[in-house]
């Protein structure tokens, strides 16, 4: 390699780091979400599955919501981003409305 880099070819024996394999998601259909949703209606997952689906929230956002930050009558979640500091602010659909208004509850988290 000495000899290759003097004579101006610098990758000369240069591995390349090995190509890792994509961290590919699917989304689901439409219908696999509509089913998702009948199939947890009345489940302890109904509320965690539906804010999945119909709110966009992370996982992380999902654990932490507590019902201060859900505005049943303005029809917005409003989220504190404890990383950037920024607010989140997300519309609540008809759909994910009456999901909450059923589990409704004063304090504490949404997700259990």
């Amino acid at each position: 390699m000495p000899s290759a880099t003097s004579a101006g070819d610098f990758v000369a024996g240069f591995k390349p780091p090995r190509a890792r394999p994509l961290n590919e998601r699917e989304a689901l259909t439409a219908e696999q979400a509509g089913k998702l949703l009948k199939t947890a209606r009345g489940h302890y997952l109904e509320v965690p599955v539906a804010l999945a689906l119909l709110s966009g929230l992370s996982r992380a956002d999902l654990r932490m919501l507590t019902w201060k930050e859900v505005d049943l009558k303005a029809g917005m979640i409003t989220r504190a981003r404890h990383k950037t500091g920024t607010r989140l602010r997300l519309p609540i659909s008809d759909p994910l409305r009456d999901v909450l208004h059923r589990h409704r509850e004063r304090t504490g988290r949404v997700c259990r």
